[in-house]
């Protein structure tokens, strides 16, 4: 999967655990809270730039709209559970950090990874509402104990990739270019595409060609009798080449 906004996550009604092993995603980021327990193996994790050493037993908490990624550094059978907390479920949670951030990310604990992963499997997998209400306010009150919350608010630098990354994401199927959002923000097109590359590792038109893929992939994975040559123009490319040329890179 390519690196972008993933604004479909969003659409996720339902709490999940996703146990894996070898894990290894791009950066992207989206409103769904995201709790990764490393239980064996070790992990590169990139939180809004500051990359993080994974290893045993730890817990990492990454917030709504932080951009991250994940990379499998060692060959041994992994073992990690990813606790997906869609919107709906953190409105308490928003309401008591209010302006605040996570002062930690990562917190080495065995016994908090034993506990997380009891609240989860043994309460908030319950189809009754209000255990799982409580549960959610007992995983959180948790999370502030462990991680704390500190003073001051998210820098520029990141502010900024979410903006284009959000541009990006609402407008990649037309005309887009980091000229438009330069009039739109009034940056230069020079600082948008410095910012970009720095924390997406790939030049802008790249990474709008690959949102253009992704969306012919899950249009055809939704329906398999519609034309490549009908997609390829709904997705924002503008000539079977371009189209082919994105695909081959």
């Amino acid at each position: 999967m390519k690196a972008f906004y993933e604004k479909w996550q969003e659409e996720r009604t339902d709490f999940a655990v996703v146990k894996g092993g070898n894990k290894t995603f791009p950066p992207h980021f989206h409103e769904n809270v995201e709790i990764f327990i490393s239980k064996k193996g070790g992990y590169d994790i990139t939180i809004n730039g500051e990359k993080f050493n994974v290893g045993e037993n730890t817990v990492i908490f990454i917030d709504s709209y932080d951009i991250h990624s994940y990379e499998n550094r060692q060959d041994e059978k992994d073992e990690n559970y990813t606790l997906i907390i869609p919107p709906k479920f953190l409105n308490e949670y928003k309401k008591k950090k209010g302006k605040k951030k996570i002062a930690k990310r990562t917190v080495r604990d065995e016994n908090l990874c034993e506990i997380l992963l009891g609240i989860c499997y043994e309460h908030l997998c319950s189809q009754n509402d209000n255990v799982t209400e409580a549960a959610f306010g007992l995983l959180f009150s948790y999370i502030e104990l462990f991680f704390g919350f500190s003073e001051g608010e998210e820098s520029g630098d990141v502010s900024l990739i979410k903006k284009i990354l959000g541009y990006a994401q609402e407008n990649f199927t037309g005309d887009v270019s980091l000229s438009d959002l330069a009039k739109k923000t009034g940056y230069s097109k020079e600082h948008l595409s410095r910012t970009f590359h720095k924390y997406m590792k790939k030049g802008f038109p790249s990474y709008v060609n690959s949102l253009r893929l992704d969306f012919i992939e899950r249009e055809l994975a939704a329906d398999r009798t519609q034309k490549i040559t009908t997609l390829l123009f709904c997705a924002g490319f503008n000539s079977v080449q371009a189209y082919y040329r994105a695909k081959n890179k």
